[in-house]
Order: structure tokens, then C-alpha cells, then sequence
């Protein structure tokens, strides 16, 4: 009996904070509207934060060709690797990825 009531409160508890959380987050869409200019205008870190994510991006695909490359060098001790013709290949297209998302406005 205790336990039903205590499962009772907990569900209500749950209900209201979900509902709660609701509320707040729509009211805060809905002071940013769609127009991103004045998400920019109240949080200016993002323009740099974007650009900084892009960067480590390109990074980390230059630094996972290199690695694919460098690992046929140990192919004789017994090591797998993919084929560095298709990585090279495979390069461009990863890094036109980047070239399309860096030109799409924030």
C-alpha cells in the first residue's frame, strides 16, 4: 500500500518536471523564433566555436589519413591495412564534406 502511494508521488513528481522542463524549453524557442541572427547576437561564441569544431574536423580526417597510410609501412610485422590508393581517394570526398559545411551559414 506504502508503495503504490510512493510510486504514485514519484510518477507525479516525474510528470511535473518533464512538464516543467516543456515549458521552458518551448518558451526559449520561441524567444529565439528560426531567425539564428538573434541566437548569434545572445550567445557570440558560437560563430567561434563553430569554426573551431570545423578545423579539429579537417584535422582529425588529415591525422586519420596519415595514420591509414603510415600503417602500410608496418603491413610485413603482421599488421592490417586498407590500401593507401583508396584512402587518397576517399580524402577529397570527406574533406568536400568539410568544404559544404563551411559554407553553409551558421
Amino acid at each position: 500500500m506504502v508503495e503504490h502511494a510512493v510510486n504514485w508521488i514519484v510518477e507525479r513528481a516525474i510528470g511535473l518536471i518533464v512538464s516543467m522542463l516543456d515549458m521552458f524549453s518551448t518558451s526559449f524557442l520561441r524567444v529565439l523564433a528560426v531567425d539564428l541572427t538573434v541566437f548569434r547576437n545572445i550567445f557570440p561564441i558560437i560563430n567561434t566555436t563553430y569554426v573551431i569544431f570545423l578545423t579539429t574536423a579537417v584535422t582529425l580526417i588529415i591525422l586519420g589519413l596519415m595514420w591509414g597510410i603510415f600503417k602500410n609501412f608496418w603491413i610485413p610485422a603482421g599488421f592490417e591495412a586498407e590500401d593507401p590508393i583508396k584512402l587518397t581517394i576517399a580524402f577529397p570526398l570527406f574533406i568536400d564534406t568539410y568544404s559544404a559545411m563551411s559554407k553553409a551559414t551558421l
